[in-house]
């Protein structure tokens, strides 16, 4: 069934994007719970650097400066964040996190279609130094451990039943 509601919100790899610059919480997107279980890991009080969907959206350069300059800021400077980065032609999501706990988190998100069924996979690490290229905004972990394959482990299926 999680298969059929992924399908429900679009061929596109998140059905919403947000902005550096206002900063809205980041809409349901990958599938149900996904979003939720990443704010649950970084905290309610983690810095939003924003999610850049360069697969789905015209993205200003002023939103991916603004979006590079807070991860830059925020990944050296040891408070939680969260950040994420849809390439164009991609079919992936990736993120860069840092829990509550002051760990760096790289997740990787993708699906696509063949034989006509959805296959998903998702890889879940943490790293000890992670670099960032802040004008390609591309995220490459260094001396990571992968946690788990699936769900983030704070991911509780059906939230809310």
């Amino acid at each position: 069934m999680r298969a059929a509601g992924m399908l429900a919100v679009g061929w596109g790899v998140c059905a919403a994007a947000v902005g550096a610059e206002a900063n809205p919480p980041w809409k349901s997107m990958c599938y149900q719970g996904f979003v939720e279980s990443v704010d649950k890991l970084v905290g309610r009080d983690a810095i939003d650097c924003g999610l850049i969907d360069l697969q789905n959206e015209k993205v200003t350069e002023a939103r991916r400066l603004g979006a590079a300059r807070c991860v830059e800021e925020t990944l050296y400077g040891g408070r939680p964040f969260k950040f994420g980065m849809v390439p164009a032609g991609s079919n992936a999501v990736y993120l860069l996190l840092r829990s509550a706990a002051g760990e760096l988190w790289t997740v990787r998100y993708e699906r696509s279609i063949a034989n006509k069924h959805l296959h998903e996979t998702q890889i879940n690490q943490t790293c000890k130094n992670v670099s960032f290229d802040t004008g390609a905004l591309i995220i490459q972990g260094a001396d990571c451990k992968v946690i788990s394959i699936g769900g983030l482990p704070t991911y509780e299926p059906n939230p809310g039943h």
